[in-house]
């Protein structure tokens, strides 16, 4: 049986379409901070820092406040350098462009991220992912992070697609796993594995 036409591929961001190193985050955030870089990362991922700031808990500035906080940050440490420091590990691959560029020529493309603001600014700072997608689902303005199903829910509701039209990719497994079970098809890929347009090219045509 073949199976139906894929209408729309919806890409994460981070280690898909784009290189995320919150090493480099946290070297740049130690120039303020008398804790190590290895210290801050323990702080930054994985965290109430992280999630409250990814679910939209707060805004920027108080995300700021927070990890100023959490970090002993000096106290002089304006939030405009912040916000491009908190940008500094964040990087656009090759790669992650012509995959959107060919998925985009082909059918409708989406972005489903889950990030704060200040990561989503950087988003739409680069041409093509603030242009190609025809809409962007991230975490902070939904209040809701992948795998919860209600994010998906709310994709196909405001996008008309069902399910089994849908090619997601993104890199973790317990995210691809909770797309699948709503029938979503499925990539568990992650940047540093390289191939992307060629494995997006073998699944669309």
């Amino acid at each position: 049986m073949t199976p139906p036409p894929i209408e729309g591929v919806v890409f994460d961001v981070g280690n898909v379409l784009t290189r995320v190193s919150y090493d480099t985050i946290s070297e740049q955030l130690g120039l303020h901070s008398p804790l190590s870089p290895a210290d801050i990362h323990r702080h930054l991922v994985g965290t109430d820092l992280e999630f409250d700031s990814e679910t939209g808990k707060y805004d920027s500035r108080e995300h700021f406040r927070r990890i100023k906080d959490r970090i002993r940050a000096d106290a002089d440490w304006p939030y405009d350098q912040f916000v491009e420091e908190f940008k500094s590990g964040l990087e656009m691959t090759a790669e992650g462009e012509a995959a959107l560029r060919f998925a985009a020529a082909y059918c409708r493309v989406f972005l489903m991220s889950n990030t704060g603001y200040l990561h989503a600014l950087w988003i739409f700072e680069q041409e093509v992912m603030a242009t190609l997608p025809e809409q962007h689902f991230f975490s902070f303005r939904e209040g809701i992070m992948k795998p919860d199903p209600r994010l998906w829910d709310i994709l196909f509701t405001r996008t008309g697609l069902q399910p089994e039209h849908c090619l997601f990719i993104d890199d973790h497994a317990e995210n691809c796993t909770g797309a699948a079970r709503l029938g979503v098809r499925t990539l568990n890929f992650r940047v540093d594995e390289g191939r992307l347009l060629e494995l997006l090219q073998n699944r669309l045509r």
